[in-house]
């Protein structure tokens, strides 16, 4: 029975480390590169991270730096007019921290930040990653960029644009902001 179980918990754990629908997925050389926000949906001034897994696209295989992979990843997040790729970018900053393996999950990197306005979001992701078990792959260099929305890349994988959170009970308290436009103000 304890046995049955495991195997159970095991499967469930798989299925949602695999199983990312709030992200895009890329090929990227030899890797599959899926990126979104850790929390789906993603709201105003609630902290959130960039997540990515990173996984060799011929068979799965996580790629982790526990295991002697490369993963050395930088991120800029970028503020988008609207959520189309060609769109004009609102401001940009990289990210001070870079993505750190998560604790549970062998194939999944984080880096914190606290989205301040509702809208289109971007993550352009820079840096190398290299599988070890694979030496002939040699270095894959990623210079991508991720945009929520219709502003995603692929035909069957998206994830989700900024949202204002519902405020409860009644109106905010005094001294939120709701951020709806970019300015300098």
């Amino acid at each position: 029975m304890i046995r049955r179980v495991l195997m159970t918990m095991g499967v469930m754990l798989c299925v949602g480390v695999a199983a990312t629908p709030a992200h895009e997925n890329r090929q990227v050389g030899g890797y599959t590169v899926t990126v979104g926000f850790r929390g789906e949906p993603a709201f105003e001034d609630v902290v959130n991270a960039v997540d990515i897994f990173v996984n060799r696209t011929s068979d799965g295989k996580a790629i982790s730096v526990r295991d002697g992979d490369v993963v050395d990843l930088s991120v800029e997040v970028q503020l988008r007019e609207d959520d189309d790729f060609d769109a004009a970018i609102l401001a940009a900053a990289p990210l001070q921290e870079t993505p750190r393996q998560d604790f549970a999950a062998s194939n999944r990197y984080n880096a914190w930040f606290k989205p301040t306005h509702d809208g289109a979001y971007a993550f352009h992701i820079t840096g190398i990653i290299s599988d070890a078990s694979n030496p002939q792959a040699g270095v894959q260099a990623i210079d991508e960029t991720y945009v929520c929305g219709g502003g995603t890349q692929s035909a069957t994988s998206a994830f989700n644009c900024v949202e204002d959170p519902q405020t409860f009970p009644g109106k905010p308290a005094a001294g939120y902001r709701d951020n709806n436009t970019f300015g300098l103000d």
